[in-house]
């Protein structure tokens, strides 16, 4: 049997304010219960790719020389 694998999205202005807010779908739009954020998952996934940005170098460790150079 399959099974219909569920899809959690956070709310992309409150995870990048550091805030881990589970946000839920009304009628086809999402909705903050918390910042009152609404959106299409397209939306969602723009602004989940602006914070991926943010943490690109997190993993990375960067010398004094490399800032130099940056």
């Amino acid at each position: 049997m399959a099974e219909k694998k569920v899809i959690i999205y956070r709310c992309p202005v409150c995870f990048a304010r550091e805030n881990d807010v589970v946000i839920n779908k009304y009628d086809g739009v999402y909705r903050c219960v918390k910042c009152s954020f609404f959106g299409s998952e397209e939306q969602i996934q723009k602004m989940y790719a602006d914070l991926r940005q943010k943490y690109t170098l997190r993993t990375t460790r960067i010398t004094m020389e490399d800032m130099e150079n940056m």
